[in-house]
């Protein structure tokens, strides 16, 4: 017997060094270098939906780099808090959106926007972490109360741990990223998606020459729904 336990117990050492040596071969990539986070240029990490009697509003919290380049560096980020009025009247009334938060006041003229053919407004505030909140649609002498609340599902992946399981899923791609000292050397834009009541991450992995590379993220599981590349 003890003939036997010797023969078994160093195959079995050996058999959990391998095994631990292929996990970590596994992980190594995404953890000798920064995390993919880092290199966020373009961030919409929750989106808000909110109606009342006159108004319907979406409105969407994030960052983006200033100034807005796919040059592969990581500019100032600017965090801003932006709404659409969704029905907005045709008439020439000039209407604003009020709110609080951190004990800091902020108003803003909804204004027509080409760029999104769309009727908006923005806050610049940092770590806005509101699911639920209120504002104020201003005509005039006229106020009223719309409640926003967070149309992300509850059991959604964070937009950091989405970018940890890209790294640890599709690291062969994530390394084509990187240069000889394992750095990640492109920007990454990144955006919550809602369909049906389904989160989804959207990231685009840009190579700071113009290129981007966008991919689908399951938001619950972390899955690569879908690929492409876009020039």
């Amino acid at each position: 017997m003890k003939k036997i336990l010797k023969v078994i117990v160093p195959s079995v050492v050996c058999l959990f060094a391998v095994i631990f040596g292929a996990l970590c071969l596994g992980f190594s990539s995404c953890e000798k270098s920064k995390p993919l986070s880092d290199y966020v240029s373009e961030l919409r990490s929750d989106l808000f939906e909110g109606n009342s009697e006159k108004y319907a509003l979406k409105a969407a919290y994030g960052f983006k780099e200033n100034p807005s380049l796919n040059d592969g560096k990581i500019g100032e980020k600017i965090y801003s808090l932006s709404f659409i009025l969704l029905n907005a009247p045709t008439d020439d009334v000039s209407r604003s959106v009020v709110f609080s938060f951190n004990d800091k006041d902020y108003r803003a003229t909804f204004k027509y926007n080409p760029a999104s053919d769309a009727v908006t407004a923005s806050f610049e505030t940092e770590n806005f972490n509101l699911k639920s909140f209120d504002v104020k649609i201003v005509c005039g002498a006229d106020a009223e109360t719309v409640t926003l609340n967070s149309v992300m599902p509850e059991n959604t992946l964070s937009w950091n741990a989405a970018l940890d399981l890209l790294c640890l899923n599709q690291s062969e791609l994530i390394d084509t990223y990187k240069d000889t000292n394992n750095d990640f050397t492109g920007e990454i834009v990144q955006r919550f998606i809602v369909k049906n009541g389904k989160p989804y991450w959207y990231v685009g992995l840009m190579n700071g020459n113009g290129g981007v590379k966008a991919l689908l993220i399951d938001g619950e599981k972390g899955e690569i729904l879908a690929v492409r590349e876009i020039f």
